[in-house]
């Protein structure tokens, strides 16, 4: 993939020419470990896409991982028969979950192949000081077309851990 800055760090961004082999990429992936026994029960389009990091990283403003997701992953899923592998957004910090996946979830087109949004603990606010209540009744009162009913987080020993925020109408 040949990013924007001409880098795979650093934040450059998908080039628009390059968004089906991406995704046609993720297909690969998915039959690959499959064939090799490991089970894949769903994928992020990217994680941190709004951090340009040192390390490998792409950059996706909320408008292109709706597009990205309407117009190539998730077809591209479909063709190939793999409507049973989850699809979700964001998975970056927790204080922009709600307006970044609002753009995904009010498109008619992008959110029915996404199963829904994963935010990660941490976020610009101290951990320790965090109000899980109050932010998942925001979530839960916000204008998302499927509101997020179920929560898991997400966590490997040793990190900080993830949480996975799927909707109610889907399992």
């Amino acid at each position: 993939m040949d990013e924007t800055n001409r880098q795979f760090n650093g934040g450059g961004k998908l080039k628009p020419e390059y968004r089906q082999v991406w995704a046609n990429y993720f297909v690969r992936f998915i039959h690959e470990y499959e064939k090799e026994g490991v089970p894949i029960w769903g994928v992020t389009v990217q994680n941190e896409p709004a951090a340009a990091q040192v390390w490998d990283s792409c950059l996706y403003s909320a408008e292109e991982e709706r597009d990205f997701v309407r117009d190539h992953l998730g077809p591209t899923f479909k063709k190939a028969g793999l409507e049973r592998v989850k699809i979700i957004i964001w998975d970056h910090n927790r204080d922009l979950l709600i307006e970044r996946v609002q753009v995904a979830y009010n498109d008619p087109e992008a959110s029915p192949y996404i199963w829904g949004a994963a935010f990660h603990w941490y976020g610009p606010e101290n951990t320790r000081t965090f109000n899980w209540p109050t932010t998942l009744g925001r979530i839960r009162n916000s204008s998302l077309p499927k509101v997020a009913r179920k929560v898991a987080r997400i966590s490997v020993p040793g990190t900080w851990g993830s949480v996975m925020v799927t909707r109610s109408s889907t399992t």
